[in-house]
C-alpha cells in the first residue's frame, strides 16, 4: 500500500483538488495530511469520503521538512509518496511509480513527471543533476536571475 504524505499550510481549494484526484485516480492508498497550523479553511476539507485519510495537526508551522517527517512516521504504507497540496494525480501515475520501485530494488527514490495545467512538461523541475558546490552557490545567490543560462545552473537544472 502506498502512503501519500501531504503537508498543508493555508492551501484552501488546492488541497481539496489534490485529495479529489487521489480519490479518483489512486486505489488502495493511505493519505496522511499534516496541517502546519493553517489559518484558512483547508483543514475543514477533511475528512474526505472514500479516502483512507489521517489528519495530523501541528500547533505551529513546523516547516515543510519537519511536517513531512511527521507524516512519514505516522504512515503505514510503503513506498511513501510526498505530494504538495497544489498537485493532482493523473490516472495510473502513482501505481506506475510504485511498481517501478517494487520491481527494481536498486531504486530508492523516484519522482513523477511534472506537467503544467496545459499538460506540457514543466521545464526545469523534472530532472536535476546532483548539485556541485558551484551550482549550490549559484542557486543560493539567485545567479540565474541576473545571468540566465549560466553554466552552473544550466548543468544543475539540465536545461540543455
Amino acid at each position: 500500500m502506498v502512503a501519500i504524505v501531504i503537508v498543508n499550510w493555508n492551501s484552501g481549494p488546492l488541497l481539496g483538488r489534490c485529495l479529489a484526484s487521489i480519490r479518483e485516480h489512486v486505489q488502495g492508498c493511505e493519505v496522511v495530511v499534516v496541517d502546519n497550523a493553517s489559518e484558512d479553511s483547508s483543514p475543514d476539507l477533511l475528512p474526505q469520503p472514500g479516502l483512507n485519510l489521517l489528519l495530523l495537526r501541528n500547533d505551529t508551522n513546523a516547516g515543510f521538512a519537519a511536517a513531512s517527517n511527521r507524516g512519514w512516521r505516522a504512515g503505514r504504507g510503503d513506498p511513501v509518496l510526498f505530494l504538495n497540496p497544489d498537485t493532482e494525480c493523473l490516472p495510473g501515475g502513482v501505481e506506475t511509480l510504485a511498481r517501478r520501485l517494487e520491481a527494481e530494488s536498486g531504486i530508492w527514490a523516484a519522482g513523477g513527471h511534472l506537467l503544467d495545467p496545459s499538460g506540457a512538461t514543466q521545464a526545469g523541475f523534472n530532472v536535476r543533476a546532483f548539485p556541485s558546490l558551484g551550482a549550490g552557490a549559484a542557486e543560493l545567490l539567485l545567479l540565474d536571475e541576473v545571468w540566465q543560462r549560466n553554466r552552473w545552473t544550466r548543468r544543475y537544472r539540465m536545461s540543455d
